[in-house]
């Protein structure tokens, strides 16, 4: 049955009256056998028979009891009637005061409604029988009590006057004289007749008579036990019908006052003491041993089993417990416990869920472990009282509950409530634990406590979990002995409650060890302890911190926590706008905690102080370009002292961990403990920082907010120790203010340049940093792609001015988008417009445009355009054909100046350059054969092309001219950079850079470079001279620092690098070299490179 069939007891079980009412007294529950003699119209409940009978439980034993006692006065056979003497022993709920009083009411002839219950009317006498109750603290034996018009000085004289005027008549005598009576006047005191003698607190009695002043009472002592032992004799012989009914508990428990008391005396005191002692431990002694001699064991009842106390508990404490809602407990904790026991190793019953469960619906609504420990726990220590201590301490339980309107199901160990200040003083001032009190208040039994702190930090808007553990756990530490404290069966048996898991009181557990001051663990066992523990050493430690050394703690810890996380700059601490610079990257910005706070009751509106910083920038307060750039991470007004709480907790741990002085004061647990302390401390205190930064404002649309927008850091992100920066960009990313999915070609142009022919690449980016309203891009590879894409199929063309090259979704090769003034997007006819799609033809544009027909140079030219964008230059058509007829020589077509004929000479790839374009006739090399066109018969062996540019831009000229030639196979290659005044020496670094980049290369380096020097005149430094690359490597890291202090430097340097053999242009090891100088971008080269066949 799942805990959802658990219903609050307060709905459907019914306490007793007194219970509700509170404020009962220590005695309310105790049975005082001699009120019930003296004044019953005057003793509520116990002095009331039916009204006692009806709050009673007709426990095992105490049926016995009165079944063995009547039976004896009726006569019956066999074990009802088979004892004299009958001894209860000392036991819990129900104990044996309770039975002498319920003996008691039906000897003076009270026949309560529910009488079957207890014993069979048959063995009942018709009316009342002479009965007398002989309690010991009651009896003076050296002033006299008044009973029934007649002073009595002796055990034996109380008894007589107690039966009546004839009885005190055959005993005077021996009361007067205090003098044992033998068994003939004992018997002519019971004239016959059926009687019942009980005999209660004989131990006390004695103390009384063998500490008196009087001679003849201290001899009295001595005849207690010849009367008893007389007394057991009349009462053996069955024919006497008389029952006798005597308490005494053991000889060292009776006594252990008195030697207390007696050892703080000295002198004669302490003599005259110590025979008072022993006169009463003989009497006691001899009175034992008759009472040994006299109960069979047959006639020791034990008032109440184990598993009757719960029965006892709920009949005094309950007018009506709904038989319903216990049944579907039992049914609940069953379930629970079979489903617990698959990872738990349970005792004490819960092991056996199926009876278990039954015991639950037994003692409902009390839990079988409450009861349990109340037995056996609590009812160890000798101030608890057992039966009227329980009974009082659940009393104040329940009617905390009702008084409170708590939903509690049914009453655990982990349901007593500690702040509720009768609960507290009974259970520590009550039980002389006073000490207890303060321990309790400041870990767990307050609004104020560790416990709750613990529960709203760790569990909030969950149950108090650490708060009932923690009372389980005190209550186990109560006995104060070796194996006081809860194992792990106690604290799960004692506080979980059916749906509840095991691992978040084990959490709650580990998680209070940190912040309590008084709880302690030993590997196996939860408990309290008087003593502080390390989180109270901490505490006292944290006094001797100064205020100025947490102030730098707190700020080293900020700074540390929003740390520059991938590209992410952290600004800690601006006092202003001028501290914030303008520019395109995006930045943490993280504000004093002394200067502005954010409340959380007010936090969507942010601080003036961030709004400001948004808006302008330097200290002219200039409008702020880069609005979108800056994220504001602002401190949590309550929890600023949490933060410093933690610092200062660290400071001290350290300063105590550092200390071996101080340490070598505590015992070698409390040192690891310390050590332990001081590495969590430094994890708690990076936690405080994100959970107190955690208010997050980034730029937004919206107007009423200032264009701020107000988030916190997750709950998740708070408790995580690691750099608050990723935080923030977790949390940016998942608001979807940091882009992280493609954009479509046409979001980004209505974005960015919608109203638009063109735009640069630098302004596409500008905008995502400029405009409050934009996600804020981080990859640039997400604005690369949409241009890309845009020029693939949206038209659109991509120019870089660097090289002077445009790319079209039908010319790409070499197309690298960078970000920047140079480089820019454009409609197709913007592009048309400025001429930019006018392209150089290629070897395969003219192999498109070449048919078997003869044509004229007109001709090509023409049908070049549609492939180039635009009709290129006769100077590159000449150079084209030009280069075709040398890179196939002649084998392709043939060109002449004149109407090709038999005997007309093919013009040469150098002659055709010199000619005019229109003057040209193109024909195929087998119409040429066949016409009879000369054709020349050398070969091209070899080839040097050049390129000037940026490094990629130069390479990719080379790659296509070469591509182009019939020889495709580089033998050298040489890279020339400079310096002068304008650049410095930047492409000759990134030149240099490069060789280490190159390392499997051929490469011999040449330079001349000269620097010059403030103050220096007619002189320099010069670095010239030629070496392989990694000489010059070191050579040049030497020479770097003489140019790096130099005024001026000016000169070159050239990379050759060698093939051999002759490298393929199209290779891999070409490509990486392609690769390398393209993505160092070198601003200003001169490239050359030799083919040879």
């Amino acid at each position: 049955m799942a805990a959802s069939s658990l219903v609050a007891l307060r709905k459907v079980c019914v306490p007793r009256g007194d219970v509700l009412e509170g404020g009962l007294a220590d005695n309310h529950f105790a049975a005082q056998l001699d009120k019930v003699v003296r004044d019953a119209e005057h003793y509520p409940v116990y002095g009331d028979a039916e009204a006692f009978f009806a709050q009673t439980y007709p426990t095992s034993g105490l049926k016995t009891l009165l079944t063995k006692t009547f039976g004896r006065l009726t006569g019956a056979k066999g074990v009802a009637g088979e004892n004299g003497v009958l001894r209860p022993t000392t036991s819990f709920g129900g104990g044996k005061t309770h039975g002498l009083t319920a003996v008691y009411h039906l000897a003076k002839g009270a026949r309560p409604s529910s009488i079957t219950e207890f014993l069979d009317l048959g063995l009942l006498p018709d009316g009342p029988v002479q009965v007398a109750a002989l309690v010991g603290d009651a009896l003076d034996p050296t002033a006299g009590i008044e009973t029934s018009g007649h002073r009595t000085y002796t055990m034996w004289g109380e008894m007589a006057a107690q039966i009546g005027d004839d009885a005190f008549a055959a005993m005077a005598a021996n009361d007067t004289q205090r003098t044992a009576p033998g068994t003939a006047t004992i018997k002519a005191a019971f004239r016959g007749k059926p009687t019942v003698v009980i005999v209660d607190e004989i131990a006390k009695y004695l103390r009384a008579v063998a500490s008196s002043g009087s001679e003849d009472v201290r001899r009295m002592a001595g005849a207690i036990p010849v009367f008893l032992g007389n007394l057991f004799e009349v009462a053996s012989d069955p024919t006497n019908k008389v029952s006798v009914i005597i308490t005494l508990a053991a000889t060292t428990n009776a006594f252990g006052a008195e030697t207390t008391e007696i050892s703080e005396l000295t002198g004669e005191e302490k003599e005259k003491a110590d025979a008072a002692n022993a006169a009463s431990v003989k009497a006691a002694q001899e009175t034992g041993d008759v009472l040994t001699r006299a109960v069979q064991p047959s006639a020791v009842i034990k008032p109440a089993d184990d598993n009757e106390i719960g029965e006892i508990l709920k009949k005094r404490i309950f007018a009506s417990v709904d038989e319903d809602a216990a049944r579907a407990a039992g049914e609940a904790y069953r379930a629970f416990y079979e489903q617990l026991t698959k990872t738990e190793q349970l005792a004490g019953g819960a092991e056996h869920p199926s009876s278990y469960g039954d015991l639950v619906t037994k003692t409902y609504p009390f839990h079988p472990e409450l009861v349990r420990v109340l037995d056996k726990r609590l009812g160890n220590i000798s101030e608890f009282q057992r039966a009227r201590g329980a009974l009082k301490l659940l009393a104040e339980v329940v009617a905390n509950i009702y008084a409170t309107n708590d939903e509690t199901a049914i009453i655990n160990v982990g349901d007593i409530d500690y702040s509720d200040e009768p609960v507290l003083n009974h259970l520590t001032d009550g039980l002389g634990r006073a000490e207890y009190a303060s321990v309790a208040k400041g870990d767990f039994a307050s609004t104020a406590s560790h416990a709750a702190v613990v529960d709203v930090d760790v569990f909030p808007g969950k149950p108090a979990y650490a708060t009932r553990v923690a009372r389980t756990v005190f209550t186990h530490s109560l006995e104060m002995v070796s194996t006081a404290g809860a194992g792990r069966n106690d604290w799960l048996v004692g506080t979980l409650r059916p749906g509840e898991d095991a691992t978040i009181f084990e959490k709650a557990l580990t998680e209070s060890e940190k912040v309590f001051w008084h709880l302690s663990y030993d590997g196996a066992r939860w408990r309290f302890n008087i003593e502080p523990n390390v989180n109270a050493i901490i505490e006292t430690e944290k006094r001797n911190v100064a205020n100025t050394a947490v102030a730098a703690e707190v700020d080293s810890l900020i700074q540390k926590a929003f740390a520059n996380d991938g590209g992410v700059t952290a600004i800690h601490f601006p006092s202003g706008p001028a501290e914030i610079p303008d520019k395109d990257a995006l930045r943490v910005v993280v504000l004093d905690h002394d200067v502005v706070t954010v409340d959380q009751g007010h936090a969507d509106q942010p601080p003036a102080q961030i709004v400001e910083m948004l808006d302008k920038v330097g200290s002219v307060g200039a409008p702020r370009k880069y609005r979108n750039s800056l994220v504001f991470a602002l401190a949590d007004a309550e929890q600023v002292h949490v933060l410093k709480d933690r610092a200062r907790a660290l400071i001290a741990s350290n300063n105590l961990a550092a200390d071996t002085h101080r340490l070598g004061q505590f015992s070698e647990e409390v040192r690891k403990k310390v050590e332990a302390y001081d590495k969590e401390a430094r994890l708690q205190a990076r936690i405080a920082v994100t959970r107190c930064f955690k208010h997050i404002y980034y730029p937004a649309d919206e107007k009423a907010t200032s264009y701020l927008r107000h988030r916190e850091l997750p709950a998740q992100a708070q408790g995580n120790p690691k750099n608050a920066t990723s935080a923030v960009i977790t949390l940016l990313t998942d608001e979807e203010k940091i882009r992280t999915s493609p954009f479509t070609a046409s979001f980004l142009r209505n974005r960015t340049w919608a109203n638009k022919e063109a735009t640069s690449t630098a302004a596409i980016a500008d905008y995502f940093w400029s405009d409050h309203k934009a996600s804020i891009v981080r990859n640039t590879s997400l604005l690369r792609d949409a241009i890309v894409n845009g020029v693939n199929h949206d038209g659109w063309v991509c120019y870089d001015s660097a090289s002077g090259r445009a790319y079209t979704a039908n010319n790409q090769a070499g197309m690298s988008i960078t970000f920047g003034a140079d480089t820019e997007v454009m409609t197709m006819t913007e592009a048309q417009k400025r001429g930019l799609l006018v392209r150089k033809p290629t070897q395969t544009d003219l192999r498109s445009v070449l048919a078997s027909d003869q044509l004229t140079g007109a001709d090509i030219r023409a049908r070049l355009e549609a492939a180039c964008g635009g009709e290129p230059s006769k100077t590159d058509v000449l150079d084209l054909l030009a280069t075709a007829v040398q890179s196939s020589e002649y084998s392709w077509f043939v060109v002449t100046d004149t109407e090709p004929a038999a005997g007309v000479r093919a013009l040469s790839p150098s002659a055709i350059k010199d000619k005019g374009l229109d003057t040209l006739h193109i024909l195929p090399r087998e119409t040429a054969d066949e016409v009879g066109v000369q054709v020349p018969t050398r070969t091209a062996m070899s080839k040097t092309f050049t390129a000037n540019g940026p490094g990629g831009a130069a390479m990719q000229t080379l790659l296509d001219a070469v591509s182009d030639y019939a020889i495709r196979a580089i033998r050298t290659l040489t890279l020339k950079v400079s310096a002068d005044a304008a650049s410095g020496t930047s492409d000759i670094d990134l030149a240099v850079a490069s060789l280490g980049m190159l390392q499997k290369q051929t490469i011999t380096v040449r330079s001349t470079i000269r620097a010059e020097y403030k103050g220096l005149t007619g002189g320099g430094v010069q670095f010239q001279g030629t070496a392989e690359r990694a000489d010059f490597q070191m050579a040049y890291g030497h020479a770097k620092k003489a140019l790096t202090a130099a005024t001026k430097v000016v000169g070159d340097i050239t990379l050759t690098f060698r093939f051999d053999p002759a490298l393929d242009v199209d290779g891999p090891q070409f490509a990486q070299i392609h690769d390398v100088i393209k993505k160092l971008g070198m601003k200003s080269t001169t490239m050359t490179a030799e083919v040879t066949k």
